[in-house]
């Protein structure tokens, strides 16, 4: 696959709203998908945060697997900075960074106040990690790509002031496997994969982590167990009434419904990448 571009006006003021503001910032949190922690890993926001502190949070952990969110856990603790594991929707894991704020922050050398920014991809949980740190909806969130528009300061516990920022992704990503678990992810605009071609992806992934054929026929109540890809989304489509005309499966409505399953939970925790 060639690279794909998707960079738009919103992101490029976006960057440049993140170097504007990170002078005025004494800490960085990255925000990383925890089933994809190097896909979601922007490495332009590396070098415009360059050496300011910076913690990262492996987000949607209730969405992974445990054992590997551990493993990816103690390699990026290896790399020289600070990574706690949270699950934003759940509160799992914000106790402990809070409790790493209110440690930090007494170091911290400010001539007005704490502050810091929280950075990610797209729908990483960016605002909704915010807003469990408030302790209530501040930041705007949502199940897509670019919900956040502009820099917002929102004061939290312990003094500290926080920019949460629009998902940023680099300018281009070459690897086929990075753009299709960003796409999976939901950090990606749905219209620029074919949803048949990111479902039949998702299922091959699965299948090599070790999820048998059954697994689908169990997880959708189908009447069969499905031999291949194909038949994975066929009966799905069939079992849920996806038909058009001539009663065929409408194959996209289908992919489409796996990949939605796959995002929010339903289908499982699974991790889709795995540290070397």
């Amino acid at each position: 696959m060639s690279s794909l571009n998707w960079y738009s006006g919103l992101m490029a003021k976006g960057k440049r709203s993140i170097k504007q503001y990170l002078k005025a910032v004494q800490l960085v949190v990255e925000v990383l998908e925890a089933r994809a922690p190097y896909s979601t890993c922007n490495p332009e926001l590396s070098k415009i945060v360059g050496n300011k502190k910076r913690v990262i949070v492996l987000n949607k952990s209730d969405l992974a697997d445990d054992k590997v969110t551990a493993s990816w856990q103690k390699v990026l603790s290896r790399e020289g900075q600070a990574c706690l594991v949270c699950s934003s929707k759940n509160r799992s894991g914000i106790n402990e960074l809070l409790q790493f704020l209110q440690s930090y922050g007494k170091e911290v050398k400010s001539s007005s106040f704490p502050s810091l920014m929280v950075v990610g991809v797209p729908n990483v949980g960016k605002s909704t990690l915010v807003n469990q740190l408030l302790g209530k909806k501040s930041a705007a969130t949502g199940a897509k790509a670019g919900i956040t528009k502009g820099p917002q300061w929102i004061k939290v516990p312990y003094g500290w002031y926080i920019l949460d920022t629009p998902g940023l992704l680099p300018l281009k990503i070459k690897k086929k496997e990075n753009i299709y678990c960003l796409a999976t992810l939901g950090s990606l605009k749905e219209e620029l994969i074919d949803a048949e071609t990111l479902a039949s992806w998702l299922i091959d992934r699965l299948s090599a982590q070790g999820v048998e054929f059954y697994f689908w026929q169990k997880k959708y109540n189908l009447p069969q167990e499905p031999r291949t890809r194909e038949e994975v989304i066929e009966l799905i489509g069939l079992r849920r009434g996806f038909l058009e005309k001539g009663s065929e499966v409408n194959r996209n409505k289908t992919s489409a419904l796996i990949i939605r399953d796959f995002r929010v939970g339903k289908i499982g925790s699974f991790t889709l990448e795995y540290p070397v």
